[in-house]
Order: C-alpha cells, then structure tokens, then sequence
C-alpha cells in the first residue's frame, strides 16, 4: 500500500469495502468521516467523492477543478449537511459543496 491508498475495512468481518488510490503522480490529500459515520469523504486531485461506508459505494464526486489545488482538511457540519475543505492554492471551480 502506498501512502496514498485509502482502504475502510469492516471491523466485524475483516471485509474490505474500500479500495481507492488516485491515479498517476496525484495522491490524496484529505479525509474525513461524517459524524455518524456513515459517510466517508476524501479529496485528491481537485475532486471530492464521498462513498457509503456500511457498503463502500460511491454516492458522488464533484470536479472542483485541479489548478494545483491541496486540501488540507474536510470537515463535515454537526448535522451532516454541509462539508466544509480547507484549500490551498488555485482551483478552477469555486462554489458550495451541499450534500
């Protein structure tokens, strides 16, 4: 595993649900699970995905745009509904994540 893979496995079966590495030179600059745990949200390569973690499907991905971008941190709001990603750099897309 490279430092850029990111893997969720299920604690109670040792099941693998996850498997995601970015492609080429990118690597992954952030992660974050929502507060009850049921969302996990990273960000690489100027795109937030946010995948179910009882499952690990992919529920969405937005395109921030790369422009050499790097996130800091991701944060989700107390209820859930808003995630909020400290970036640093350029980025092409700017506006509001709502989920």
């Amino acid at each position: 595993m490279t430092p850029s893979d990111l893997r969720l496995w299920r604690l109670s079966d040792g099941k693998l649900l996850l498997q995601f590495k970015p492609s080429g030179s990118d690597r992954l600059d952030a992660f974050t699970f929502s507060s009850d745990g049921g969302i996990l949200a990273a960000f690489t390569a100027g795109e937030v995905r946010l995948w179910q973690t009882a499952n690990g499907r992919l529920l969405r991905t937005w395109d921030l745009g790369h422009g050499g971008a790097e996130a800091y941190g991701l944060k989700f709001s107390p209820n859930g509904q808003i995630l909020v990603i400290y970036l640093r750099g350029e980025f092409s897309n700017r506006g509001k994540v709502q989920l």
